[in-house]
């Protein structure tokens, strides 16, 4: 509690000193949203049913949460953004809340490409999110600053802290980021195993993250570091660069952790905040895209550097390329993706395509997509059809079916149907699945 006033008080004072051109300016947000979600799921003679139902409320001083799962216990999030009320940048949230943003580099780290919103993220509940510990979050922003502190209802911490400084051509952003977790050991053991044992305790992580940013390029970093169980200390880097010309975008993404830098398949893989291992110790990839008013494509390869469960080095290459042309009337879309996995790896070559056509308010789309093996037997397929505002504004309809290479052609098949409508300030979602498996 003293922590919390002190930083209440911290914000009176920091957002008195802010010039009134750099406070934010919330437009106000009122209604009602109610979400329902029905999935029925036959297989033989067995029929399962799941019902997921909640609400979300928005005014301009609060926003409530609350979503339920049949046999799962409530998740509810609320937030109060005392800017609208005081003009303090401060935002306080509590409930059953997830963490993007440097909070996913901690549990996943180089699975994804550095995003310009840097530091934590704080998020209520959705419909189909996971159950979360209760935590409360503290989001202090005056601009252009911005800090965020959470804690969680299993001891846990985390906390971000940054800011952005403009120049005549360049801006630049800086995050510090941390967190305490805690890891217990694996349940599972075998003789190949190369996890270690250890002792459930808690350990801290941090993560900088910097950009700097003109019109035409963007160079991004980030670099973490690990408290492990056996080896102390690990850590990884990551880079990012961004280069536009015209229509073209190109981007470059570098990752590596310290065991690909020192080389030794004995050092154990990163135990990440959630508990689970690194299996990538590097990756590689190039991207080029171009984009005008009708087309765009983007062509993508990457290079992967993983370790099996013995603790075996192994190679993975991807490369694709995609396109999508639209018009008034018309959307095509096409795609390929090769995949080679070295040692033993099987290859595979996956292509889609989809069209649409637009009547009016309505649309129709159609998309296929196929995984071949390298003597182009087909190992998987699906097939998906629909209609979005069907009939009447609001309604779309959606039919879909797969099936693998094996004996049997057609492995499921299934339908959706969803439905929008609004009056006033209350609006409704609706969904229904089903989902025959064979």
């Amino acid at each position: 509690m003293r922590f919390l006033n002190a930083v209440f008080l911290s914000a009176v004072l920091l957002s008195a000193a802010v010039p009134e051109k750099y406070r934010r300016h919330h437009v106000p947000r009122q209604g009602i949203t109610i979400y329902t979600d029905t999935l029925v799921t036959h297989k033989s003679d067995i029929t399962a049913t799941e019902h997921t139902a909640g609400c979300s409320i928005l005014c301009p001083s609060i926003e409530f949460r609350l979503f339920r799962k049949n046999g799962e216990p409530v998740r509810s999030g609320l937030s109060l953004p005392l800017s609208h009320i005081s003009g303090i940048p401060l935002t306080v949230s509590a409930g059953m809340l997830s963490y993007t943003g440097s909070a996913a580099y901690f549990r996943h780290p180089g699975s994804r490409m550095l995003k310009k919103q840097q530091g934590i993220q704080v998020r209520l509940p959705f419909l189909h999110s996971r159950e979360q510990p209760l935590s409360l979050a503290v989001d202090f922003s005056p601009p252009p600053f911005r800090s965020v502190f959470a804690f969680t209802g299993d001891s846990g911490f985390l906390w971000s802290a940054g800011g952005t400084a403009d120049t005549e051509n360049i801006r630049f952003t800086f995050t510090l980021s941390g967190c305490r977790f805690h890891l217990k050991p694996h349940k599972e053991r075998s003789w190949y195993r190369s996890s270690p044992v250890f002792s459930p305790h808690w350990y801290n992580a941090g993560i900088a993250e910097a950009a700097a940013e003109t019109a035409y390029i963007r160079t991004a970093f980030a670099a973490g570091i690990y408290q492990n169980p056996v080896s102390d200390v690990r850590a990884w880097v990551q880079n990012q660069e961004e280069l536009t010309t015209g229509n073209i975008t190109y981007t470059l993404s570098l990752f590596a952790a310290d065991s690909f830098f020192m080389q030794d398949t004995r050092l154990c893989k990163i135990i990440c905040t959630d508990g689970k291992e690194l299996h990538t110790p590097a990756n590689a990839s190039l991207a080029v895209q171009y984009s005008d008013r009708h087309l765009c494509t983007k062509a993508r390869i990457s290079v992967k550097q993983k370790t099996s469960a013995k603790g075996a080095l192994y190679p993975e290459g991807k490369a694709g390329f995609h396109f999508r042309y639209h018009t008034k009337q018309y959307t095509l879309q096409a795609g390929y993706t090769m995949s080679h996995t070295g040692t033993g790896g099987t290859d595979s070559h996956i292509c889609t395509a989809a069209v649409a056509r637009n009547f009016f308010s309505a649309k129709l789309k159609t998309s296929v997509q196929c995984t071949f093996l390298p003597d182009c037997t087909v190992r998987q397929y699906s097939v998906r059809t629909g209609a979005y505002d069907a009939v009447f504004p609001g309604l779309s309809v959606f039919f879909y079916i797969k099936g693998n290479s094996s004996n049997m052609p057609v492995s499921a098949a299934g339908g959706t149907v969803c439905f929008k409508y609004a009056y006033s300030r209350v609006k409704y979602r609706g969904k229904f699945r089903t989902v025959q498996r064979f």
